[in-house]
């Protein structure tokens, strides 16, 4: 960097490097003490990563002169993003970290060759105030706190001060910026639960009204709640202007779960219902094949509507859960043997899974609005498991309603008001996929979506299923923001 001061060409310079100060370059482990956690025997030892990501080329001042503020603050700045990432190290005993920290720009030369910190001029995030380093002894962000998960975009400015002195001509400014804290654990931490977490997201802002039912909707974050209070996704990551132009709204209720490890080592990515008694309703984002409802060919009752005794509730709770193999009578006389050796749940998720009780209300009604069947599936029996299949009211609840307006279930395949506006639609094959909900008049039949829209077959055929399943109410929320890109990562809080 080339200066000319009272005459004289001088060169002087300026480098700025990001570091990470921890201990194995990106993580660092801690015992907290009394002082900084009220709740200390609660819990051993905690692993936090902090992770910096630079967002802009690094800050460059060759061939800069010395500037005014006013055009300081008109350089380009130098943006990066500090994002505090849990990493469990014991499963069964871990807490969620806070990170509380300074971020410091400081200097790494010699004293006597530096040049001094009132000259040098920093903005941060595009602040109105102009420091100089001394001003703030070094210290760009002071007690800051960044929660499990979080994240924080820092925008920095750096130019050399017009008011530069000749006696700085040949000194030079090299310095890293450094995030100088420590982990901390509250009581707080304890209640970050996923379930929390998404019911806190829920702002109501706006309405829809179907079947003479008001709904409240989270439009921002697209959250309903349902009758019953239940909050759930709606809508579709595809939505529509009226000029028929293609807006992209991405519905962020993405997780990674069945991880070989979690929060996200080899998982798979599933999608949430919503939230239910606190529990988290999660559906497979892909099929596992075409399966029969039911389906005992060497028994007096070939096929029958009851879950609690069907061949799917065995082959998924059993089968599928422990990823065994098994013989199957998939509508033919003839068993064939299903393996999920591979793609059945990895035995470090089943202690996420819940146990639940599965409603079984039966209808007949296929002409029928969301509303009305959630009541009539919780009207009658239940039957306990870990896993099963979604329900009609899912898939109603899952369309905009203000879009899919007034529509009975068996209309949802409407191509121009629904099935673009239905996230769960778009998730499904165009083919049938089997629901939970039985019949009433009828022990063999049972509800299914066929090509979108609600149907009644016999419980023999082969449509395609999408597990469904409650987690455990004490998993806890590690990070992500429910992006296809970056979805909800979990753990098990004991």
């Amino acid at each position: 960097m080339k200066i000319k001061l009272n005459g004289k060409a001088v060169v002087i310079i300026l480098s700025i490097t990001f570091i990470l100060i921890a201990l194995f370059t990106s993580t660092y482990a801690l015992f907290t003490n009394e002082e900084e956690s009220p709740n200390v025997n609660s819990y051993n030892t905690g692993l936090l990563s902090i992770i910096a990501t630079s967002k802009s080329k690094n800050i460059s001042l060759d061939s800069v002169l010395p500037m005014t503020d006013a055009n300081g603050i008109l350089t380009e700045p130098y943006t990066f993003t500090i994002t505090n990432v849990l990493i469990i190290l014991f499963v069964s005993s871990f807490q969620i970290l806070d990170y509380q920290f300074n971020l410091k720009l400081l200097s790494i030369c010699d004293a006597e060759t530096t040049i001094s910190q009132l000259y040098i001029k920093v903005q941060i995030d595009d602040s109105e105030t102009v420091y100089n380093l001394s001003e703030i002894n070094s210290i760009l962000k002071e007690n800051v706190t960044l929660k499990a998960g979080e994240s924080m975009d820092v925008k920095l400015r750096v130019w050399l001060s017009i008011d530069t002195t000749n006696d700085q001509i040949g000194k030079t400014f090299k310095s890293q910026i450094v995030a100088d804290g420590k982990a901390v654990y509250t009581e707080t931490n304890d209640d970050i639960t996923l379930a929390a977490h998404i019911n806190s997201l829920y702002t109501a802002d706006d309405t829809a009204t179907n079947n003479g039912v008001v709904y409240t909707l989270d439009t921002e974050d697209q959250l309903m709640k349902d009758v019953a209070g239940n909050v759930r996704y709606y809508g579709a990551n595809t939505t529509y202007d009226t000029d028929g132009t293609t807006v992209t709204n991405e519905i962020k209720n993405y997780i990674y779960f069945n991880c070989e490890t979690y929060p996200d080592t080899n998982c798979e990515k599933w999608r949430i219902i919503g939230v239910f008694d606190d529990k988290l309703k999660l559906i497979k984002n892909t099929y596992l094949e075409q399966y029969s409802w039911d389906y005992k060919p060497n028994t007096s009752s070939t096929v029958s509507n009851n879950w609690a005794n069907a061949t799917l509730n065995s082959l998924l709770n059993d089968t599928y859960y422990y990823s065994g193999t098994a013989s199957y009578y998939n509508a033919n006389t003839t068993p064939t043997t299903i393996s999920f050796t591979s793609t059945g749940i990895k035995e470090k998720t089943r202690n996420l899974i819940s146990d639940s009780d599965w409603y079984l209300g039966k209808t007949d009604a296929v002409e029928v609005y969301s509303n009305d069947i959630y009541y009539m599936e919780r009207s009658g029996e239940t039957s306990t498991g870990k896993i099963a299949l979604p329900y009609a009211s899912d898939y109603g609840y899952a369309a905009d309603l203000n879009m899919c307006q007034n529509k009975t279930l068996n209309t949802y395949n409407d191509e121009t008001q629904c099935i673009p506006y239905n996230w769960m639609a778009t998730s499904f094959t165009t083919e049938e996929v089997w629901l939970l909900n039985p019949a009433s008049s009828k022990s063999w039949i049972t509800f299914a979506v066929s090509n979108r829209a609600l149907n009644q077959y016999s419980a023999s055929n082969k449509f395609y299923v999408y597990p469904t399943l409650y987690l455990d109410p004490k998993v806890v929320f590690v990070s992500g923001d429910g992006s296809e890109g970056n979805p909800y990562r979990i753990m098990l809080a004991q």
